[in-house]
């Protein structure tokens, strides 16, 4: 059973001057195996001072968060080692006993955010040797799991900042873990685990305080650290809850704060993050925090959405869809799938004491084959829901398993091959030994007692070797990535096909009552192959460890923070990171699972992705900036090898990320009246090149712009006489055919390699066979309707019209603060997209518009009634008036 917590959300979105906050928790039933001191400290008090200070082995000075720390000299690692009992009146800390550090600063390998944790994580959690498949070793698997050093995921890292808490540690009763469940957030540790990391903040430079730090600390589950982050007393930094964190190693899926917040079951964390706005658009399809929630199956459950986040029965009710009722079954449908699915007589013992539950809550796909890639990733992976995949695994597999035709194998003989068992799949991780005799596969199946465990199901489980897979799918020839195979999903949705150690693959069976009992770790696909078995899971918010036989541990975990489901043999079942789970067997059952590190989940991703061809002077930087900032993990963008990236052609972005990636994203652009674009060109080249930039001579000198010209105390009449004669000579050195004719529109940027491109805005947004190549072209001097009608095309950018953020900040009466970007393009190598010219800017008013720029100059219609000019402008740009329908008289 467990205890209803009320967390003090309100209290961790406001009153947050000098962090004072007292959690008040709400009164509920206790759990036999939890003490309700354990629980109602799990969010106690914590308090953060501004003047605090580490009393440890080494005092650290507290940077200046207003003038941005610095990094400073190199400094020890710092444990706090003196501190007594919290007192809010005093700002004083519980004693950490070494358990909390801040770790010296080291920019060239810093850990942002919990680098350590997760690459550790991955190569711990599956760290047994899965070459190994005899069964004497995998009882040493077992042991050396438990004796080895500890997992870095028992250290998880908040940036330099580390609290030792442990994956697992006995529940504080008699018996421990064989008398209780540890459940990981309900510790009374882990109130001293939220105040380290809330003193040790306080101690970070400025430029630590980082998205990427706000996503780790939601993905760990720590409200007040959240809150904090988020509350603006406690940095200048301004944080993004849906920006995507910046992990160096690009080895594990990169969410943003609120969906991992979701998926972890934090609904406080998701209150804080989102301000209480349950409508507030979370992801690249469009989808709200609301939609997240009343999914089925969502991490978030029913009673901390109502408490927490305040939603109604009503908010909670889904649509239901036309696709959805082709997706799940019906009553009916259920019970006649689970008829046809008992009959399917495997000629193992189906013999059971036992009752099943009848339910399930999370999706059932009735039509595995619409279990799509993209599917899967946005319906399932990004929202951390566990779904069953009905009859997936094809019936010649599932006959593989057979008694009769495990009779023909050496190792899985029922009646020859010994196999070591105990109460728990692995007993040694909670410090429990295994029955002293083997048995036999056939006695396991007659649910045959250990004589010193006299009424405790005993279980089996193995991780197989290559060898054994080949006795275990002959008809794939032990080709487990076969695609008529029931693992089939690792090639296809993650691209896996050879063998991977890192892949925990694991076979276990049981008679009758057996089962894994409550434990958790990464993501994991489960196929049952004989027998029937119940779930029973938890979401990471709820998750536990415990060594009860799990028929024990099923009674301790309530209704309200558990979801069910029962899988017959052909069934696959998806388990999300972190979520608690236990199975419970229904007569004999054999099953297989894999879990896959967060490297191989990453290949998950299959969001189309956006093209953006940002064309130079046409407003593209606060387009930029809104998809950066709301479609962070659709754009593409910057690459090495000479070419930035940041203003590349659709010829450029086809040569690089491949015609098969352009097709299958959105690409777009946006144009600008030629002329416009030109006069607005010249003027910033004008102000820039006399400002003797010595990065800029060179690009200067090639543009033809006259070095130390001030245009300042020129008339109109003058700035329009000094454009023309420019351009006439500007396009004496570059006319139309000549190799460089490029530099009449802008400089390179390494589109100067394809033929395909020239001076014109058209030549950016063709292919190498010089056809236009991208999905839609927008006029700049449209945006501010035409926003509306990308963010159709891109629901990620919706956050940003309900704020009124519009396309009239790239076109309202002209161009934005794009005025720097040529400035960047010629001379700064990075992808920087801030703008720099707005402190030094003059207003332009004109047909076009307001330009933030350092020069005045007139209207661009007054510069088009020269008739060289215009005869210059129609052979250079007659592509470009008819391909995006400027009109050529101004």
């Amino acid at each position: 059973m467990f205890l209803v917590l009320a967390l003090p959300v309100m209290l961790a979105i406001a009153q947050v001057h000098r962090f004072h906050r007292k959690a008040q928790v709400g009164s509920s039933t206790l759990s036999s195996s939890l003490s309700s001191s354990a629980l109602s400290s799990s969010l106690a008090s914590s308090s953060v001072s501004s003047s605090s200070r580490f009393v440890g082995n080494v005092v650290k000075r507290v940077p200046d968060k207003n003038n941005g720390g610095g990094s400073g000299a190199e400094r020890p690692v710092i444990r706090l080692t003196e501190h007594s009992t919290f007192d809010p009146q005093q700002d004083v800390y519980t004693a950490f006993d070494d358990e909390c550090i801040l770790h010296p600063r080291d920019d060239d390998e810093s850990n942002q955010g919990g680098d350590d944790y997760y690459k550790n994580e991955d190569e711990d959690e599956n760290e047994s040797d899965t070459n190994k498949d005899d069964d004497d070793d995998n009882d040493d698997d077992d042991s050396t799991r438990a004796k080895k050093k500890r997992r870095k995921w028992d250290h998880f890292t908040l940036g330099r900042c580390q609290y030792e808490y442990a994956e697992k540690t006995p529940p504080p009763v008699e018996g421990g873990f064989v008398a209780s469940i540890d459940f990981y957030f309900y510790r009374a540790e882990h109130n001293k685990r939220q105040q380290c990391y809330l003193f040790c903040l306080d101690h970070l430079d400025d430029d630590e305080i980082t998205n990427t730090l706000l996503v780790q600390a939601s993905i760990m589950g720590l409200t007040h650290v959240v809150a904090k982050l988020m509350s603006p007393e406690y940095s200048s930094t301004t944080l993004n809850p849906l920006a995507l964190p910046d992990y160096k190693d690009h080895e594990r899926p990169r969410l943003n704060a609120v969906q991992e917040a979701i998926r972890g079951g934090y609904a406080a964390i998701v209150k804080i993050l989102t301000g209480g706005n349950n409508q507030m658009v979370i992801d690249s399809v469009g989808r709200t925090v609301a939609d997240y929630v009343r999914m089925k199956g969502s991490p978030i459950l029913a009673r901390d959405a109502k408490s927490i986040l305040l939603m109604t029965d009503k908010d909670l009710q889904r649509p239901t869809t036309v696709d959805e009722r082709t997706l799940h079954n019906n009553e009916q449908e259920e019970q006649e799938d689970e008829a046809g699915r008992q009959r399917l007589d495997s000629g193992w013992s189906r013999k059971t004491f036992w009752n099943g539950q009848g339910t399930c809550d999370m999706d059932i796909i009735a039509h595995p084959h619409e279990m799509t890639r993209e599917r899967f990733y946005n319906d399932y992976f990004v929202p951390g829901r566990p779904f069953l995949l009905r009859g997936f695994v094809p019936e010649p597999e599932v006959r593989a398993f057979d008694k009769a035709r495990w009779e023909t194998t050496e190792r899985f003989h029922p009646r020859q091959a010994l196999v070591k068992v105990g109460p728990t799949a692995y007993p040694t991780l909670t410090n429990q030994q295994r029955c002293s005799q083997k048995m036999t596969i056939e006695q396991l199946e007659n649910a045959t007692e250990c004589p010193e465990m006299p009424g405790v199901p005993m279980v089996h489980a193995r991780h197989p070797d290559r060898r054994a897979f080949k006795e275990l799918f002959p008809v794939y020839k032990g080709n487990v990535y076969s695609r008529k195979g029931g693992w089939r999903m690792l090639r296809d949705w993650f691209d896996q096909e050879p063998w991977d150690y890192h892949q925990s693959w694991q076979v276990f069976f049981g008679g009758d009552g057996s089962g894994a009992t409550l434990h958790w770790h990464l993501g994991a696909f489960n196929a049952l192959y004989v027998g029937v078995k119940d779930w029973i899971i938890t979401p990471p918010k709820y998750r536990g460890f415990s060594g009860m036989p799990a028929v024990q541990a099923a009674q301790l975990v309530d209704p309200p923070v558990r979801l069910q489901c029962t899988q017959y043999p052909g069934d696959m079942m998806y388990i999300p990171d972190y979520w608690g789970h236990l199975t419970l067997n229904r007569g004999f059952s054999i099953g297989a699972a894999v879990i896959l590190p967060h490297k191989f989940q990453t290949k998950a991703d299959a969001t189309n992705k956006i093209y953006f061809v940002h064309i130079n002077k046409t407003g593209g930087t606060n387009m930029k900036q809104m998809l950066n900032e709301h479609c962070p993990s659709l754009v593409r963008g910057h690459w090495g090898d000479g070419h930035r990236g940041f203003h590349a052609s659709a010829h450029a972005f086809i040569d690089h990320f491949g015609r098969r990636d352009w097709n299958n994203a959105y690409t777009f652009a946006i144009v600008r009246h030629p002329l416009a674009r030109q006069v607005s060109n010249f003027f910033f080249l004008m102000d820039l090149c006399s400002k003797e930039n010595e990065r800029m001579r060179e690009d200067c000198k090639d543009r033809l712009i006259p070095a130390h010209l001030d245009l300042e105390e020129f008339t109109d009449e003058q700035k329009i006489n000094i454009f023309h004669k420019y351009l006439w000579k500007l396009y004496e050195a570059y006319p139309p055919g000549h190799p460089e004719h490029y530099l009449f529109g802008a400089t390179g940027l390494g589109n100067e390699q394809y033929k395909t491109f020239n001076a014109t805005q058209t030549s950016w947004l063709v292919d190498e066979t010089g056809k236009i190549a991208v999905d839609h072209i927008f006029q700049m001097e449209r945006m501010a309707d035409d926003i509306k009608v990308l963010a159709e095309a891109l629901p990620c950018l919706k956050n940003n019209i309900n704020n009124n953020k519009t396309g009239g900040e790239i076109s309202k009466d002209g161009e934005d603060d794009d005025d720097d970007e040529e400035e960047e393009e010629e001379t700064d190598d990075s992808d920087d997209d801030s703008t720099g010219s707005s402190s030094n800017s003059a207003t332009r008013s004109g047909g076009s518009g307001v330009d933030n720029v350092a020069l005045h100059y007139p209207d661009y219609k007054l510069f088009g009634r020269n008739e060289r000019t215009n005869r210059i402008m129609l052979e250079v740009y007659g592509v470009d008036y008819q391909n995006f329908g400027y009109e050529f008289n101004v």
